[in-house]
C-alpha cells in the first residue's frame, strides 16, 4: 500500500466526518459506492466498505465496541486513480480491520 502523504493524512478525519457525522451508519448515498465486496478472513465473512473522499479511499469493517456501532480503520489508498480497487489492498485491509477488532477490548464485527 502507498504511504499517505502528509495532506491525505489531514483529509482521513475530515471524510470520516462527512460519511459518518452527516450520513451515520445508515445506507451510503450512490455517491459514495461505499461497498467494497466481501472478504473471507480466518473462515469467515466480513463486508468491507469504504469512506471516499477524491482519489483517497479509507477502508473498513463496521461493526461495535460495547455495543455502540464503530467503523474499523484497516487501510488507506491514497493513490486510487482508476474506477476499480486493487484487490490486494482491499484484502490487505480487511485482514488488518480483523485483526484490529481482534485486539480491541469489547469490540466485535
Amino acid at each position: 500500500m502507498k504511504r499517505a502523504s502528509k495532506q491525505d493524512q489531514r483529509k482521513v478525519p475530515q471524510i470520516l466526518r462527512e460519511h459518518f457525522c452527516e450520513f451515520g451508519f445508515v445506507k451510503s448515498p450512490q455517491k459514495w459506492n461505499s461497498n467494497e465486496d466481501d472478504h473471507r478472513v480466518s473462515g469467515r465473512v466480513y463486508r468491507l466498505q469504504a469512506a471516499k473522499g477524491h482519489q483517497l479511499r479509507i477502508y473498513g469493517i463496521v461493526g461495535s465496541r460495547h455495543g455502540k456501532k464503530t467503523f474499523f480503520v484497516g487501510g488507506i489508498d491514497p493513490g486510487k486513480k482508476s474506477n476499480k480497487a486493487d484487490k490486494g489492498i482491499l484484502k490487505r485491509a480487511a485482514d488488518r480491520a480483523v485483526a484490529l477488532i481482534g485486539e480491541i477490548e469489547g469490540a466485535s464485527a
